[in-house]
């Protein structure tokens, strides 16, 4: 396997862990290449309560392979 395609693969399994989650609140996971390599960004719309969503995003991905980070819509 390729390093695209074991990132490609790790964004696959963080976005199958987060759809417990999706409702109201969507969620899209990107990479994103920054000068300490790649890093998955985890964008999430419609959330109403930022803390409650970023806990609960953070409960799901433990033990994922890549960095991640959340931008809010």
């Amino acid at each position: 396997m390729t390093v695209r395609e074991s990132i490609a693969a790790e964004l696959a399994a963080m976005h199958r862990a987060l759809a417990p989650a999706a409702g109201a609140v969507t969620f899209r996971v990107d990479a994103a290449e920054e000068p300490a390599g790649t890093v998955a960004l985890i964008h999430v719309y419609n959330a109403y309560d930022c803390k409650g969503t970023e806990a609960e995003v953070t409960g799901l991905l433990q033990g994922a392979k890549l960095p991640w980070r959340i931008v809010w819509h």
